[in-house]
């Protein structure tokens, strides 16, 4: 068994890594151009399309598909299209049960519920998928919920979530 403060602990240099690519760092400035920003939300939208589609949390306040569709049309026109880091990941959460989803969630979605709260006061883009109606229910949620009965495959899968988002990352900035 693994906790969740040894979970967070096991990927803290992976998440520090991941917050010192070059888009993390102009995310939190508020200086990532617009064009790379509507690209990294379709991104997003299609890891969370799979996780959602798996994975049906009892609360609604934590689907991020229509949030992330939302703030797309906000930006306007220009294409996205699937990154192949993207596609690759995305292949790879679609073989996965619901079981072994649990590290890609605790990314993704303590991610948006975390560092998404400070990254929101100063993106000047639309952040509907950043907004939640009770972010500390929403967290009580998946850590009683979602990451429970821990293992050191859920730590894997965490380890592999931040090195997928890291390439996501560099392959789009």
């Amino acid at each position: 068994m693994v906790s969740q403060t040894e979970l967070r602990e096991q990927c803290q240099d992976l998440h520090t890594q991941a917050e010192e690519t070059k888009l993390a760092q102009a995310l939190i400035k508020g200086s990532v151009p617009a064009k790379v920003y509507k690209q990294l939300l379709w991104q997003l939208y299609l890891i969370a399309d799979v996780i959602e589609r798996k994975c049906r949390f009892d609360t609604t306040d934590l689907d991020r598909r229509q949030k992330l569709v939302f703030d797309i049309a906000q930006m306007g026109q220009g294409e996205v299209s699937m990154l192949a880091s993207t596609s690759a990941y995305c292949a790879e959460l679609n073989n996965l049960t619901l079981d072994q989803l649990r590290g890609h969630i605790y990314v993704h979605y303590l991610g948006w519920l975390y560092g998404g709260q400070m990254l929101r006061k100063n993106l000047k883009f639309p952040v509907t998928h950043l907004e939640f109606q009770d972010v500390k229910a929403c967290v009580d949620y998946i850590r009683s919920r979602v990451l429970v009965d821990l293992t050191d495959a859920d730590s894997l899968a965490a380890q592999r979530a931040f090195q997928s988002i890291m390439e996501i990352y560099n392959e789009l900035y």
